[in-house]
């Protein structure tokens, strides 16, 4: 990986250092094409970075303080891809330590690692440069790291894209190119409600790209539907795609579109579905419904929030 050429002598650290990140749902799953595009929605994941003093006989250069299993030792590959882009380790004397906290459901398809991963390499650079570092760098590193660690099967830049900046996200995955990233349409609403099966995790790392391969002209249409401006139709087509290919029921998207969603869609891998809603009234009676057809009611959860606009747009 290439890097600045600057030594960490030469940094003027500041203390601390804090960033901030978001949530996303799915428009189109990049897996089996590497083609795809995410929403950015309100629910929140921070770091906060700061270099703490050794004690004597102390070894560890990394200390995380989270509520999260980071299964895939996704927070030190991070670390690791910063350090070596800005040549830079912590002051003598002292380690990195890290607190991360997330509301995001780990493991449903709601874009936690990408929202961790963008956090964690934004709030690592600044606190080891002592400034703002350029998003599209915060960016590649967190894609990379992601997908060296196996959190991401294909770096997941348009999910990285909507927890950093928000907005309407579509691109290819395999060579960072940006297809569209714009605001979020007004005619899908403000709105976004999510159902998350309770007890139901799946891990990316746990599915096959093989269980995607009879549907990539599918995959590959539903994009198009996405950059025509077709969110709705992309979601749907997307969604019919992940049931399909991982045994999803497409009740609940149905569900949510027959009670008004102006979109609605599997997110990610799953097993989470998302809908996009004009008024509260629909966002209402989509939680009425997706309870009342839950066997259990305390067998999903379900998470009222709203579509992130974009703070800054990244060129297509």
């Amino acid at each position: 990986m290439p890097h600045s050429g600057q030594s960490s002598n030469s940094w003027d650290h500041p203390k601390m250092a804090f960033a901030a990140s978001s949530s996303a749902i799915s428009v189109v799953n990049a897996i089996g094409t590497g083609l795809g595009g995410a929403i950015g929605i309100a629910i929140p994941c921070s770091v906060t970075a700061a270099f703490n003093s050794k004690n004597k006989g102390d070894k560890k250069k990394l200390l995380v303080k989270s509520s999260i299993l980071d299964k895939h030792n996704l927070v030190p590959t991070c670390v690791s891809y910063v350090e070596h882009f800005l040549s830079a380790k912590p002051p003598t004397g002292s380690k990195l330590a890290l607190e991360i906290e997330s509301d995001i459901p780990v493991a449903f398809g709601l874009k936690s690692s990408s929202a961790i991963s963008t956090a964690v390499v934004s709030a690592v650079t600044k606190l080891y440069a002592g400034k703002e570092i350029e998003a599209d760098t915060i960016l590649r590193l967190s894609c990379n790291a992601s997908k060296a660690s196996g959190a991401s099967i294909t770096g997941a830049y348009d999910d990285a894209i909507a927890c950093l900046l928000g907005g309407l996200v579509l691109t290819n995955n395999r060579d960072f190119r940006v297809f569209k990233h714009t605001k979020v349409p007004t005619s899908l609403g403000e709105l976004a409600i999510v159902r998350v099966p309770l007890r139901s995790e799946v891990y990316t790392s746990s599915v096959k790209r093989e269980s995607y391969s009879s549907f990539r002209k599918n995959a590959k249409d539903a994009f198009e539907m996405g950059e025509k401006g077709n969110v709705m139709g992309a979601m749907m087509l997307n969604s019919l795609i992940q049931c399909s290919a991982l045994g999803y029921s497409f009740e609940p998207v149905m569900s949510a579109i027959l009670e008004g969603a102006s979109s609605a869609g599997v997110s990610g891998k799953g097993p989470a579905i998302a809908a996009l809603c004009a008024t509260n009234t629909v966002a209402r009676r989509i939680e009425k419904r997706w309870f009342d057809e839950s066997e259990n009611g305390n067998e999903i959860e379900v998470i009222k929030t709203r579509v992130v606009q974009p703070k800054k747009l990244l060129k297509s």
